[in-house]
């Protein structure tokens, strides 16, 4: 599943970027690194805003298409107050 076919609010964790060096490293800069763990915050025309490592990113909709994602089932919905600390909703 890529980026681009989650919706608002789905979480996921990155499992593979682009072959194409430059772009490895663009996504990698934005905290997109294998095994790191990505919400979905915000859905545009354009693209959308994910949050990955606690930043979000907005991400054109050809970037959104590059990065291959895994779903993760949570069986509660986890939140993080304005300081940082995580909590179950």
């Amino acid at each position: 599943m890529r980026i681009s076919d989650m919706k608002r609010g789905e979480g996921g964790r990155v499992a593979a970027l682009p072959a194409d060096a430059a772009r490895s490293r663009f996504l990698c800069s934005l905290g997109l690194v294998p095994g790191t763990e990505i919400e979905v915050v915000f859905r545009a025309r354009f693209g959308a805003v994910v949050r990955a490592s606690g930043v979000r990113v907005a991400m054109s909709r050809a970037a959104l298409d590059e990065v291959e994602v895994r779903s993760i089932a949570k069986d509660f919905s986890v939140r993080q107050s304005q300081f940082g600390q995580k909590y179950a909703v």
